[in-house]
C-alpha cells in the first residue's frame, strides 16, 4: 500500500508517495495532479504483483469499499514491441531472412534482459516435449486397453497346451511357433520323441532356432 498526503498549491508527483522498501518508484517525476491553494489531496494506492494485463472487469471484489476506484492494470514491464523481417544476404545466398525486434520497456528492466527472460520462459514451456526414456513423461503413457475375454474354444486349446505332449506327436501338431516348427522340420526332426533326444548343444546348432526357440521348446515340453 502506498499513500500520498499533500496540501496545495503545487503538483502531486510519484515522488510524493510515502517511502516503502517493498516498492520502487521507476519514474518519480510522473505527474498525478495539480493542486490549488488550500487544496488537500490524499490517496491510497494498492500495489500488486501479477502478469500481463488485468482489466477492471476482472476485479472480483469491486465496489466493496466506498471511494475506491478500480483501474486497468498493466503488469508487464514491456510497453511496446515491433517486429520486422527483412531480406538479407549471407555469402552468395540472397534468400535468407533477418528478424528485427524493437523492444521498449518502462525502465524497470532493460529490453535486452526482457528478451532473454521471455526466451527462457518459452524454452521452459517446450521442455515439456523434450523427454526421453530415462525421464518418462505423462504424454508417452498410452491409455490402458481392455483385455478381451478368451472364448471357450481358445481356452481349451491353451489348457491342452499345458498338458504333457504324446512323444508320438508330430512336430507340425505340437503347437510350436511357425519359426520353431520350420527350424525343426528342416533338420529332419519329425516327432516330439525325436526332439526330446536332442541335447541343448544340438538344439543350439539348429539354424534359425535361436535361444528364443530353445526356450519355447523347453517350456512346451516341460
Amino acid at each position: 500500500m502506498l499513500v500520498i498526503s499533500k496540501k496545495g498549491p503545487g503538483d502531486v508527483k510519484a515522488s510524493d508517495f510515502n517511502k516503502n522498501g517493498a516498492v520502487e518508484i521507476i519514474n518519480p517525476e510522473a505527474h498525478i495532479a495539480t493542486l490549488d491553494k488550500g487544496a488537500q489531496f490524499e490517496m491510497e494506492v494498492t500495489v500488486e504483483k501479477d502478469r500481463g494485463f488485468r482489466s477492471t472487469e476482472m476485479v472480483t471484489d469491486k465496489g466493496k469499499e466506498i471511494g475506491r476506484i478500480d483501474i486497468d492494470a498493466a503488469f508487464s514491464p514491456i510497453s511496446r514491441v515491433k517486429i520486422d523481417i527483412e531480406n538479407t544476404r549471407v555469402g552468395q545466398m540472397t534468400n535468407f531472412d533477418k528478424l528485427l525486434l524493437e523492444v521498449e520497456s518502462d525502465g524497470s528492466i532493460l529490453p535486452y534482459d526482457a528478451l532473454i527472460a521471455a526466451s527462457n520462459i518459452l524454452i521452459d514451456h517446450y521442455k515439456a516435449f523434450a523427454f526421453n526414456e530415462e525421464t518418462p513423461n505423462e504424454l508417452t503413457q498410452m491409455p490402458e486397453k481392455e483385455v478381451p475375454m478368451m472364448d471357450e474354444e481358445v481356452a481349451d486349446e491353451v489348457l491342452e497346451g499345458d498338458e504333457e505332449i504324446d512323444p508320438k506327436t508330430k512336430i507340425e501338431d505340437a503347437k510350436f511357433s511357425p519359426r520353431t516348427t520350420n527350424a525343426l522340420t528342416n533338420v529332419g526332426v519329425k516327432t516330439v520323441a525325436g526332439l526330446k533326444r536332442l541335447s541343448d548343444l544340438k538344439l543350439s546348432e539348429i539354424k534359425g532356432l535361436g535361444q528364443k526357440g530353445i526356450d519355447e521348446i523347453k517350456e512346451r515340453l516341460g
